[in-house]
C-alpha cells in the first residue's frame, strides 16, 4: 500500500468514526449494516466483500489480523508490513 492510499484509507477510517460518535442513529445502523451505512458516507464496498464492525469497550479490544501475504518475505518487508497493518 502506498503512502498515498493508506493516507486515504486513515482519512475515511477517521470520518467514519467521527460520524458514528457525533451520530448516535448513524453509529447503530454502522453496527447493524455496515454496508448500507458505508454506502451513505459514498464507500464503496467491493463486490463479494463483507464488513463487520465491532465496537471497542473500556474492557474489550479486538485484534484484527490481516491475511497473509503470499510468498516468502524479508525481514524488513515484514517489519513494514505489520507496521502498516497497525491502525
Amino acid at each position: 500500500m502506498s503512502n498515498t492510499e493508506a493516507d486515504d484509507t486513515t482519512s475515511v477510517h477517521g470520518a467514519i468514526i467521527a460520524k458514528a460518535w457525533s451520530d448516535p442513529a448513524f453509529k447503530a445502523k454502522l453496527l447493524a449494516d455496515p454496508h448500507a451505512a458505508l454506502e451513505e458516507l459514498g464507500v464503496a464496498v467491493a463486490a463479494g466483500k463483507t464488513v463487520k464492525v465491532v465496537e471497542n469497550a473500556d474492557r474489550h479490544l479486538h485484534l484484527v489480523l490481516p491475511p497473509k501475504p503470499r510468498g516468502p518475505l524479508s525481514p524488513d518487508e515484514a517489519d513494514r508490513l505489520s507496521a502498516d497493518s497497525v491502525g
